[in-house]
């Protein structure tokens, strides 16, 4: 599904679904692929931001660099710096 979405309009939402509906299936590992990609190519968008809880909520939390990233393009701009200074 999210691989057929072209830009980041689609592909946003479509990793956001792909990563609840593989947890909800018990896919941990599908469902943290497309958390992770969130993070990592869209941190300034809110899915992200919901990525990092719910790839924390499934034990594989997102590294201090790449949650500082999200944060600070979402403008938690505090939340950045502490995980950046943590």
């Amino acid at each position: 599904h999210a691989a057929l979405a072209t830009t980041a309009a689609e592909r946003v939402p479509s990793l956001w679904k792909t990563g609840e509906l593989s947890r909800a299936a018990g896919d941990a590992a599908a469902a943290a692929q497309a958390y992770t990609e969130l993070v990592t190519r869209y941190p300034g968008t809110e899915e992200a931001e919901d990525a990092l809880g719910a790839l924390a909520a499934i034990g594989r939390p997102a590294g201090a660099l790449e949650a500082g990233r999200v944060h600070y393009s979402r403008r938690n701009n505090q939340t950045a710096r502490d995980l950046y200074n943590g």
